[in-house]
């Protein structure tokens, strides 16, 4: 296999990992809101917020669904504060909570974050006035962003992984009249794995 037959390959490859881990993302936040609707049409207000985060959580540009999940939750705590104001709080607390997990090299929806904590200042009685910000953080009990060490185990365990995957083509598959190096491979194929669950546990835990 030539050099440049195998660097074709590797960027082929590229391309369908990246794709397929966009599709996985829309693909979640998708089955996220349509889980939230459903639990929402049968009366389940609590599930539907909590199926409106984690599909917040999906997060990838241009979602329609983190788009219509987050406009959905802020409308269930605005419309249900005089009725349900726990559950009006709680609907904003896990919109914020969840734009906040979305957060990656940069903030989206920074303004409704703003937002949500502008509407939490004025509902969130703490004492005989209204809380500022570090009173609201400290109420609400929520981490304001994702684990950096684990946020850190992402970025490297996919360069990683991309990286471990370039040698593996690279280093392992062989010219037309060479053989396969099998303690070579071997090597290569767990530093791979390595990699690679390295990045999903990051995902999973950050």
């Amino acid at each position: 296999m030539k050099d440049s037959m195998r660097l074709g390959a590797f960027l082929l490859l590229i391309v369908v990992i990246l794709l397929m881990v966009l599709l996985r993302v829309y693909a979640g936040s998708a089955s996220e809101y349509r889980k939230a609707k459903e639990a929402l049409s049968s009366g389940d207000t609590i599930s539907a917020i909590n199926h409106y985060g984690r599909s917040i959580k999906w997060y990838a540009p241009l979602s329609p669904w983190v788009k219509h999940s987050i406009d959905e939750l802020w409308e269930i705590g605005k419309s249900s504060y005089a009725d349900d104001p726990d559950g009006a709080v709680y609907a904003i607390r896990i919109l914020r909570s969840s734009l906040y997990a979305a957060r990656g090299p940069f903030t989206p929806f920074k303004s409704r974050i703003e937002e949500a904590d502008g509407w939490l200042s004025q509902h969130l009685p703490e004492g005989a006035g209204k809380p500022d910000r570090e009173d609201v953080e400290s109420v609400l009990g929520l981490k304001t962003g994702p684990n950096r060490l684990w946020s850190f185990a992402v970025g490297v365990g996919f360069v990683g992984w991309i990286l471990s995957v370039f040698a593996f083509i690279f280093f392992v598959l062989p010219e037309a009249e060479a053989d396969i190096n099998p303690k070579r491979a071997v090597a290569l194929g767990i530093v791979v794995c390595i990699f690679y669950s390295l990045w999903i546990c990051g995902l999973y835990f950050a």
